[in-house]
């Protein structure tokens, strides 16, 4: 390893501290050292840590019949869905959680009169 101001060979290839940018440094210092005994291609780290999904979906739903012309129809649903990823881009330094929580609500009304056209009402809730 050459010193690049003199063009030679540092002392036993080892840079000295004093010419060590403190960026540098702490770039290095923010990635993980290596794991021990693991070499794949040029990859010598390895990391696993646990991606939990919590999902929950629920649906209601309700028909009410008050006479033969006559309908009304509820529909509820809620979805909801939490992962916190650990590795975005192969690292655990950026971590993301995604949390989609989801309610749908819609309702429905049939009369029987043939001159009537049926009504809804759909409203997406987050």
């Amino acid at each position: 390893m050459n010193d690049p101001s003199t063009g030679s060979a540092f002392a036993n290839n080892i840079i000295p501290q004093s010419r060590l940018s403190p960026n540098g440094v702490a770039m290095l210092n923010a990635s993980p050292e290596p794991s021990p005994g693991f070499l794949q291609g040029r990859n010598n780290f390895i990391q696993t840590r646990p991606s939990p999904q919590d999902q929950r979906k629920d649906t209601v739903s309700v028909d009410y019949n008050p006479n033969e012309s006559h309908n009304f129809r509820f529909r509820l649903q809620n979805y909801n869905f939490f992962q916190p990823e650990a590795f975005r881009s192969g690292t655990d330094r950026a971590v993301r959680t995604i949390d989609r929580p989801n309610r749908t609500y819609a309702e429905l009304h049939l009369d029987g009169q043939p001159d009537l056209d049926q009504r809804s009402v759909g409203v997406g809730l987050l």
